[in-house]
């Protein structure tokens, strides 16, 4: 069986030279255009050309429709069945299946008519197709009828049809005249549902719908209510397995009058074009190229229009096509190359350029009618007082945005003296997002105190003056944002934040009636006040909710400084710190040393003495007069007598000096810690050893052991002689004492200037050497020892503690 062919036929009419003559045209409507090809007396030749989409549906809409048309009988359904498959939408009837009838519809059209007049001529009529693929195929002319293959037609397609008329005039004149109207033929939603376009699985899972009708009604009801979000959804994580390319599938949506498809994968704007009631457009992070922009001068209506992040380099593809923009989103384009087409934006009223590339501001002098200016996130630090004459004429600015300009203060106090005159400004955010605890960036923040004329701005509604405040390097705010003094005079204040800034003051807002929020604290930061020192600051203020917000700050954030490292240190006290808390100690006592051993005597024969060293005493603790040295033993003296060997204490003068074992050190005091007028205890005897309590002292150390020697014949062989041992060295049963860790409140002022003291721990003595044997014999025995050194008491240490 051949296959037939679905044709939609677009039949000529040919009338009279008195219709002609009479003016009778054929009937516009409002989705019409009447387009004349050949005007004159012996010819004319018009077509009404369709404005709207044509629509082909899906089988199963094909069955509905033919099923409720009362129009089809089975003899014109054999004769015209391929002829009706192409149909003109009212309202959404483009949208679903659920719109067969009433307001939102779909019904047959019968083609594009041309009217021919004429007189005696015979016009001989051709088309041409061209545009998408498939335009030059699928229009054909055969008995003065267009027909379309509609079997081709898969997705939206945008041809162009030229229509050409000749003939000849009763005076042989030749005539032949061209005209090119579109046409744009789309599939119906059902119909992309069925074939899963993936646009459409994107919609299924964003309006959490499965049936096609219910989508449909998802979107006429979206369509209604003039706003249609599409946008990705991060939370929708299924969104990911389609791509929302196009919105081929939702062309029947012609009352929409706003869309949002940011972050989507949208490359083509031709369904957007043919939305003519658009007002506003967010394609923001979309991969449209930049250059299609063109398209949207289709849209009559469009007013504002958002293309963050969209990689323009050329901004004339939106100021050469989009004359009627009232709003305008560039910002995150930082590849535009020049500004100065946005000139031709004569009826601009908002534009955030933020992260745009922009370097000053001499491009948007002509944009006299924009009352919104976001320039956020511009290095506009070039910018200069001379620069001025740029922004004052502005006449109409009420909002401004210079969060994170680098833009001069002094630019800024002389802008702001410049229009306060005017006075027009409600809205000044200066937010500043720089790491504030790297020094260098401290000087790219604005210092608010050196602006005062931004008191003169008396009819400011919103300011908002966040993270304007700098850390010095020991983590203090040292500039910025620090009084709140010049807000005062702006009575019709409704929002403040002052987040994140060095105030440490709040009477400027203490008679703000109008105020409604105060913003104290986020999650970068507060204030330079704690949440009862803000309590207390506005504890008779009127302002409803300032209380609460106080609440915002907690308690204030914890703040903590240690010197841990003996010597001398200066401390500014922090701005609105009225009291700190302050731990330490002072340095602990050192041990004193241990004694030397005494050296032995020598070993000699007959009745001869032999006399050993005396031990070294120890070193004294804690200060001679409290705890003296121990003192060494003394040497040994042996003879023999009747072969009996007699042993005796000798602390003998007349024995060889160098054979005494020597003095131990002494374990020297630890020094004081102090802060300010406020002297840490010093070491005392009392304080018990517990190192949780405690800065401990050093340990003492101990004696030297005395040296002996063998019992064996003397000189001249004598075996009855001895030599005498020397005493041990003297050990202190002593260590030094400890020092108490203690803590105190001080009362304190902002910027106070104190002196700390970190005390050192006593040094601990050092071991007394051992005594030197004389000259003489020496059996093998024991060697002397070296008494052992005192440990040094522990330092001081000092921790201050305060919130802020």
């Amino acid at each position: 069986m051949k296959q037939r062919l679905n044709f939609t036929y677009l039949p000529i009419t040919i009338s009279t030279l008195l219709l002609f003559s009479c003016g009778v045209k054929t009937k516009n409507d409002e989705n019409t255009k009447n387009v004349e090809i050949v005007v004159n007396p012996e010819l004319g030749v018009a077509v009404n050309a369709p404005k709207d989409v044509l629509y082909v549906p899906s089988a199963n809409q094909k069955e509905q429709l033919k099923s409720k048309s009362s129009l089809f009988s089975s003899a014109e359904e054999e004769k015209s069945e391929s002829g009706k498959n192409v149909y003109r939408a009212k309202g959404s009837g483009g949208l679903g299946t659920d719109f067969i009838e009433g307001l939102d519809s779909l019904y047959e059209y019968d083609g594009i008519p041309i009217t021919i007049t004429k007189n005696n001529i015979e016009p001989h009529v051709k088309i041409e197709g061209s545009g998408d693929k498939y335009c030059e195929s699928i229009f054909t002319l055969k008995n003065n009828v267009i027909k379309i293959d509609t079997e081709k037609i898969s997705t939206l397609t945008d041809c162009d049809i030229k229509i050409t008329a000749s003939g000849q005039t009763k005076s042989n004149v030749d005539i032949t005249k061209s005209a090119i109207i579109n046409v744009k033929i789309n599939p119906t939603m059902e119909y992309y549902f069925q074939k899963t376009d993936p646009a459409t699985s994107y919609l299924k899972l964003y309006s959490a719908l499965s049936d096609v009708g219910l989508v449909a009604k998802w979107i006429k009801d979206a369509n209604q209510i003039n706003n249609l979000i599409l946008k990705y959804d991060p939370n929708k994580t299924d969104l990911k397995k389609y791509k929302l390319s196009n919105i081929n599938a939702i062309t029947g949506a012609i009352n929409v009058k706003s869309i949002d498809l940011s972050g989507t994968d949208l490359k083509d704007l031709k369904a957007i074009s043919l939305l003519e009631n658009l007002e506003k457009l967010d394609i923001s992070s979309t991969k449209v190229d930049p250059k299609d922009l063109t398209l949207l001068s289709r849209l009559p209506k469009l007013k504002s229009l958002a293309v963050r992040n969209l990689d323009i380099k050329d901004i004339k593809y939106i100021s050469n096509n989009l004359n009627n923009l009232v709003e305008l989103d560039i910002s995150n384009n930082t590849q535009i190359e020049d500004f100065k087409d946005l000139q031709n934006l004569k009826n601009l009223r908002v534009l955030k350029a933020s992260n745009a590339g922009i370097v000053d501001l001499k491009k948007l002098t002509n944009l006299t009618q924009l009352n919104s200016l976001d320039v956020s996130n511009n290095d506009l630090s070039n910018m200069t007082i001379d620069d001025l004459e740029l922004l004052v004429n502005l006449y109409n600015i009420s909002e401004l945005n210079f969060s994170k300009t680098r833009i001069k203060d002094e630019f800024l106090n002389a802008y702001f003296e410049g229009i306060s005159n005017r006075n027009t400004l409600k809205k000044l955010v200066i937010r500043n997002y720089f790491n504030r605890g790297v020094s260098g960036d401290c000087d790219k923040i604005n210092i608010i105190d050196n602006i005062p004329s931004l008191g003169k701005l008396t009819n400011i509604e919103y300011l908002d003056l966040h993270g304007n405040g700098c850390n010095n390097e020991s983590g203090f705010f040292q500039k910025g944002l620090t009084m709140t003094t010049f807000f005062s005079s702006m009575s019709n204040l409704q929002y403040l934040d002052i987040s994140d800034t060095a105030v440490w003051d709040l009477s400027g807002v203490l008679r703000l009636v109008n105020l409604k929020r105060l913003k104290l604290a986020d999650d970068d930061g507060g204030i330079s006040m704690t949440k009862e020192q803000c309590k207390e600051a506005l504890r008779e203020a009127s302002v409803v909710g300032i209380s609460s917000d106080c609440r915002l700050l907690n308690s204030g954030r914890q703040q903590s400084k240690s010197f841990t490292v003996p010597g001398s240190y200066t401390w500014i006290v922090p701005r609105n710190v009225t009291s700190v808390k302050i731990t330490g100690c002072s340095g602990a006592n050192g041990g004193a040393g241990g004694g030397g051993g005494g050296a032995p005597g020598a070993n000699w024969s007959g009745s001869n003495d032999s006399y050993g060293g005396n031990g070294g005493n120890s070193g004294s603790v804690n200060g001679g007069g409290v705890v003296a040295g121990f003192s060494g033993r003394p040497g040994i003296s042996c003879t023999i007598q009747g072969r009996v060997r007699f042993c005796r204490d000798m602390y003998g003068d007349s024995l060889e000096p160098k054979q005494h074992g020597g003095a131990g050190g002494n374990g020297q005091i630890g020094e004081g810690t102090k802060f300010g007028d406020q002297i840490f205890s010093l070491a005392n005897q009392k304080i018990r050893n517990d190192s949780n309590n405690a800065c401990l002292g050093g340990v003492s150390g101990t004696g030297g052991v005395g040296g002996t020697g063998g019992v064996e014949g003397g000189v001249g062989g004598s075996r009855n002689a001895i030599n005498g041992p020397g005493g041990n060295g003297g050990s202190h049963s002593a260590s030094g004492w400890n020092s108490k860790i203690e803590s105190y409140s001080i009362a304190t002022n902002s910027a106070q200037v104190i002196q700390i003291l970190v005390g050192k721990g006593g040094a601990g003595g050092g071991g007394g050497a051992a005594g030197s044997r004389q000259n003489g014999y020496y059996p093998p025995g024991n060697n002397e020892t070296n008494g052992t050194s005192g440990s040094a008491g522990a330092n001081g240490f000092l921790k201050i503690e305060w919130e802020e």
